[in-house]
């Protein structure tokens, strides 16, 4: 039997960990779809959060125009804020 590479396990196990993460959002999408009962038990949800929250985070840095935006906004008053949202 031959041997994988690291780099294979590794996207092996993401694909495990991705495949696991969407099959619980399906479940809970069952439970609030509308033959659903719109109640998530406890477990489910609480394993769901765990999930997403222990997995990676991609960020994007926000386009120029956009951090521009967000530069702005955070200068203002607290008072104006409150339109722009």
């Amino acid at each position: 039997m031959s041997t994988c590479p690291p780099v294979v396990l590794e996207l092996l196990w993401e694909t495990h960990r991705l495949r696991s993460t969407i099959a619980r959002a399906n479940q809970v999408r069952h439970f609030l779809s509308p033959g659903g009962h719109g109640v998530i038990p406890n477990s489910v949800w609480e394993h769901l959060r765990n999930e997403l929250n222990a997995g990676p985070c991609l960020e994007n840095k926000p386009a120029p125009r956009r951090q521009a935006q967000i530069d702005s906004i955070g200068k203002q008053p607290f008072e104006e804020r409150a339109d722009l949202e």
